[in-house]
């Protein structure tokens, strides 16, 4: 009696496990792609993207060799990807914007030059089509915050 107990629970468990071991096995394999395609836009322009991140609906890298930040929408990767070079940003900030002082409405940064100015827009409550938190994605954004502003330093 208890063998079959066991082994029902353990087939209960793999029943609910496959699901969703099936969406992150999928999720997995979009990102890599979606990494090689920047690099692979990235090499066009011949430069070598490194640190690549998918954080919300928006991929970001960074090109250490010669100083360029490249972002680009994962949805519409190949129109959107862009190239700033660090030497054309001043500064760089997260921009937040808060529903009633609760949850997170939007998350990006803000890169401001004398002639630049732009926002990378990575997370809007709106748009279900993002897996991630706005918490979560506003701290992954602060990391690439601190990112670019050391590499300010080093142009």
């Amino acid at each position: 009696m208890d063998t079959i107990s066991f082994e029902l629970g353990i087939l209960f468990l793999l029943l609910f496990m496959m699901p969703v071991l099936y969406i992150i096995f999928k999720s997995t394999i979009a990102q890599k792609r979606i990494k090689k395609e920047i690099q692979s836009l990235g090499k066009k322009q011949n430069l070598t993207i490194k640190n690549i991140e998918v954080i919300g609906n928006t991929i970001i890298g960074m090109d250490e060799n010669h100083h360029n930040l490249v972002f680009s929408n994962i949805k519409k990767t190949k129109e959107t990807f862009q190239i700033v070079p660090v030497g054309a940003i001043k500064t760089c900030a997260v921009k937040t914007g808060r529903i009633r002082n609760k949850s997170l409405d939007t998350v990006g940064l803000e890169l401001m030059g004398p002639e630049l100015k732009k926002e990378i827009l990575f997370y809007q409550e709106e748009d279900e089509s993002i897996a991630m938190d706005g918490e979560v994605c506003l701290h992954e954004v602060r990391k690439w915050e601190k990112t670019i502003n050391q590499n300010l330093q080093l142009v």
